[in-house]
């Protein structure tokens, strides 16, 4: 690890406590401005990481 940020989170938390993040921005990426998540599972494998929550 560089110690170097990669990306951007938006941390939230809800009325009850419950903390959510969110992928804001990527940073640096080996695959382009636009990466996705080829090693995610289920609904979110392939899908871009910008956004993902």
């Amino acid at each position: 690890e560089t110690g170097k940020p990669k990306s951007i989170v938006e941390i939230q938390q809800a009325a009850d406590g419950t903390l959510t993040g969110k992928v804001a921005e990527i940073l640096k990426s080996d695959q382009g401005t636009n990466p996705v998540c080829s090693q995610c599972e289920g609904e979110r494998k392939d899908q871009p990481i910008t956004g993902m929550t």
